[in-house]
């Protein structure tokens, strides 16, 4: 008598089950690993664009001894190269009252630190930037 052992070619249904969900569960981390760097990439894009406007305002009162009404007016004498725009397609937010300035953006994320309370229209995680004029 002679036993015959038979091969398997090829993987069975459980085995291929198996594998399709270790794959899965390693795209779904891979794609929530991508995302938050996403988030994180534009939040620090709107703040460096907040620094860059923060800057571009203090050197126009320096000279000028008050605030612009209108963020345009620092590209056009020249304190920044161009007037940024949010990663998203929003608008900053700026408001100008009693010789203070309020530039907001809303982020994705947390808020830094240096962010400030003041008024500004964006609603949501917001970091705002204020100053008002030396004494």
């Amino acid at each position: 008598m002679t036993t015959e052992i038979r091969k398997r070619k090829g993987f069975t249904l459980v085995e291929m089950l198996i594998v399709l969900a270790i794959v899965g569960v390693l795209t779904s981390v891979a794609i929530a690993s991508i995302s938050a760097s996403r988030i994180k990439a534009r939040d620090t894009k709107r703040i460096s664009d907040m620094k860059e406007v923060q800057l571009g305002l203090a050197l126009y009162y320096d000279v000028n001894r008050a605030y612009p009404a209108d963020l345009t007016t620092l590209v056009t004498q020249k304190y920044i190269p161009s007037l940024p725009v949010d990663p998203a397609g929003t608008a900053y937010e700026y408001l100008v009252t009693s010789g203070r300035y309020c530039f907001g953006a809303k982020l994705e994320g947390v808020i830094p630190s240096d962010s400030t309370t003041c008024t500004s229209a964006a609603s949501g995680s917001t970091a705002n930037y204020k100053a008002q004029p030396p004494q």
